[in-house]
This record gives C-alpha cells, structure tokens and sequence, in this order.
C-alpha cells in the first residue's frame, strides 16, 4: 500500500482566499507609457478588480481573490489613456492557485480590448485519487466503478511497486471550453484517458499495450510532462481522468505520480480558440531579430532579405501544444509581412519534419491578427519551424507568431472570401510585347482579354 513521505509539496500564497472566490496571480510589464496603461478583471459588466496605478518600465506582481463565476471564466479588459495601445513589450500574465500560467497577452487594439480566460482548475497537484495495481474490463471509462480502489493523496505518499499501476480521478467537465492542459509527473511510460479515449502517450510502444508492455524508454528523474489540446475531449459533466504508468522492467521502483488538469477558456466567445503562452526558444536561418518574432512585443520582429528562409521555435514548458492554428499579427509593415510559408513540425528540433500547413498569395491589413486554422487533426509537436517563401516586397517580416489550440467542430466545409471570382485566359503585359519583339512564342494578345 501507500506510505506517507516526509515532504509534501505546498503553494506558498499570500492570500487565503475563501471557499466562493478564486485566487489569481497577476504578473504586469509596463513600457514607457505606464501611467495611460491599466486593466480590470471582470464578470459580464461587473468589475471584480481594477489595477493600481503602474509605474514605468517595471514588473509587477499582483495577488487577488476574485469572486467565483460560471465555470471560473472572467473577461480581462486592457485599456490605454491614449488611445495607443500599450507600449512594446508591454504584457500582462495570468496564474491560477496552482502557479499555472493561464493567460499571456499584449494589448493591439488602440483604447480598449478584451479577452477571455478561465481559472477552472478541476484537478489540482496533491489531489485525493483512486489506485490499483491490477485493472481490468472498461477500468479507463467514467462508468466504471472503483469503489474497490485504493484512496490515495498524491503528493503526500509514495510507494515501491512493480508492475503496471492505475490510477483514475472523477471531474466535473466543462462544455465549449477551448482547451485543457494535463501534465503528469512520472520517470517511465504513461498513457492517459479521459472518458475512455487516450489524451497522452509518453515512453511507450505504438498500438495496443497490455499491462505487461514495457516502457520503451525512461527520463532522468521524476518531473511533469504534459500536452495542451483540444477541450473536446472533455465536455461530458461526469469524466474522469484515467491513467496508466509502466516501467522499463519487472523490478521494482518508487512512484511520485502527480496530476494537474486545467481548462481554458477561448479567446471570444467567437473564436474558441486558446492561445498558447508556453515559452520557446528560437533560432532561425536567414531571418535576424528571430528572438523578438515569439515575445510577445507587437512593433518589433524578425526580418529576411533573402528566400527562402526560416524560424524554428522548440517548446521548452512542461506541456506541448497540439496545435490547431496560427497567428501572426500584423504591424504597419503588412506589405513586408510573410505571404507565402509553410509550417513544419518535428518531435524535436533535430528530428524530421512534417507540414502542417502551407500559404500563399495571403494579402493583410495593418494592425490587426492573421488567423490560419488547420483543416487536419492536431499533432503534438516540440519544435515547430516557419519556412518563409515570399512577401509583397523585397523585405519578408514576422511580427509575433503565435500558437492556438482550439475546440471547433470538424471542418467539413471551405468557405473562400469573396462569393466569386474571374480569371483571365489571356493577359497582355509589356513583358508579352518584350517577347514578342525577339521573336519568342508567346499566346496570342487580344485587347478584349477573355474571361
């Protein structure tokens, strides 16, 4: 059975907030203009909090309680004096009681912007679980019952086992959430399900596994690893979490299994689409300023003189993204921006890539985000690699790319801009008349160009 450990991991919160109300971490980077920034937190049109007056060039951190709303989801207002926007390299981030980071973002529009975020946290480090180290039939399903399971506090015990060990927590799931983050503190292999259906796989073989599959590789030491998806998997109100640890051997070995599951919430209630603020580390071949391209600063980027070229950025938080679209915000300089690309992922930087999308001809307004949804299933990648083909003009420019996970129904239809189109059959252009002068053979030129 379980043994209790002597050290067991706490938060350190200088608030207690009370059993109706939510605890928040705000952390605030202010530019040059601090005094015309602020923001409030709010639920429908009821502020819950109004920032204190900033000052220039710093970051601040904030704590709060705010009082609990329909499935912990708040609306984050950003507001400028000025009517600028704040400065460049001005964000704000967000954390939920469990120090995960729920929001990053920067404010584009002019006055005033608004976003959405979710501090629904249904499993939490530490939390009470039910164990077995045998299972059998639908063990994986909400239906089942395991009320001949083990109870057990993660966190606060640890035991020495061999063999495969299953674990299951109950929660309560959230409809048209945009996506939920599940990490997961194991050494060997792991595989989870939620409501039966496998959400993670890590150190272990391809195709069906038995409880006597081995883990096919281990890492280090025990720490979280994660994925970040789609929230689709999760919207049936009674879930449950199920998971699976195997080791590389039938000897025996400590288990430190823990388990956070958070939902996010989308962007607006019109693109259910979260966007991801795990870090990166970026390199890049062609392009200078590659650093400046995924920080989250909306007047400064990465630029090439020369195609082709392109950005890598390897994911470096405890969860990897499934990725279901991509942004790129588009500064004044939307003539230079990037209009033909592909994008590539690889499990990691040096391994072998695979597209997940290709543009081109993609024309843009100033001032504003490029959404570009993928139409085939989300992967899960570590590195993620933009291949810049063409811009408009002789200067190829990436503001800020960002990464989206979203909950939207299976595309089953395109939809195109513009209700219909012409095309020429013959075009006549000085370069036809140049041709024609030095004899080369060119299609006939009529004055009428047919349509």
């Amino acid at each position: 059975m379980f043994h209790p450990i002597s050290s067991i991991v706490a938060l350190a919160l200088s608030l207690d907030c009370d059993s109706n109300q939510n605890y928040l971490k705000i952390i605030k980077k202010t530019g040059s203009w601090a005094n015309e920034e602020s923001f409030e937190i709010r639920n429908d049109n009821t502020a819950l909090y109004t920032s204190p007056s900033l000052t220039n060039n710093r970051v601040r951190t904030i704590e709060t309680c705010l009082t609990s709303t329909t499935n912990s989801i708040y609306t984050l207002r950003m507001k400028d004096s000025a009517g600028d926007g704040w400065s460049n390299l001005a964000y704000i981030e967000l954390y939920g009681i469990h120090g995960n980071m729920v929001y990053k973002g920067m404010m584009v529009e002019k006055r005033l912007e608004e976003v959405q975020f979710s501090l629904y946290t249904p499993i939490g480090y530490g939390a009470s679980w039910k164990y077995t180290a045998s299972a059998s039939g639908n063990w994986k399903d909400a239906s089942f019952s395991d009320n001949d399971w083990t109870t057990v506090t993660l966190g606060s015990t640890t035991q020495t086992a061999s063999g495969t060990q299953f674990f299951r927590k109950t929660f309560t799931g959230v409809n048209g959430m945009a996506a939920i983050d599940v990490q997961l503190k194991y050494k060997f292999g792991v595989v989870a399900y939620i409501n039966g259906v496998e959400i993670y796989r890590d150190n272990m073989p391809d195709g069906a596994i038995s409880p006597s599959t081995p883990s096919t590789g281990s890492y280090g030491s025990y720490a979280y690893h994660g994925v970040i998806r789609s929230a689709s998997v999760a919207q049936a109100s009674s879930s449950v979490l199920a998971v699976e640890l195997h080791f590389s051997n039938a000897e025996s070995s400590t288990i430190e299994f823990n388990s956070l599951l958070a939902f996010f919430a989308g962007i607006s209630t019109a693109n259910n689409c979260y966007v991801v603020p795990t870090t990166t580390t970026a390199s890049a071949s062609g392009f200078t300023g590659y650093s400046s391209s995924n920080d989250w600063s909306r007047n400064t980027g990465a630029t090439a003189q020369t195609a082709p070229a392109s950005l890598t950025y390897e994911f470096t938080g405890a969860s990897i993204p499934m990725i279901d679209a991509f942004r790129i915000w588009l500064y004044t300089s939307n003539q230079n921006t990037v209009s033909d690309f592909t994008i590539e992922g690889a499990t990691s930087k040096t391994g072998t890539y695979s597209t997940l999308m290709a543009s081109s001809g993609n024309v843009y307004a100033g001032y504003t985000w490029e959404q570009f949804d993928r139409l085939t299933p989300a992967d899960r990648f570590k590195a993620i690699r933009l291949n810049a083909l063409a811009s408009h003009s002789t200067t190829m420019h990436i503001n800020e790319l960002q990464f989206l996970v979203c909950n939207k129904p299976t595309v089953t239809t395109i939809t195109f801009k513009e209700s219909a189109y012409s095309y020429y059959r013959y075009h006549c252009s000085y370069g036809v008349w140049i041709h024609r002068m030095h004899g080369v053979s060119r299609p006939p030129c009529r004055h009428d160009d047919e349509r």
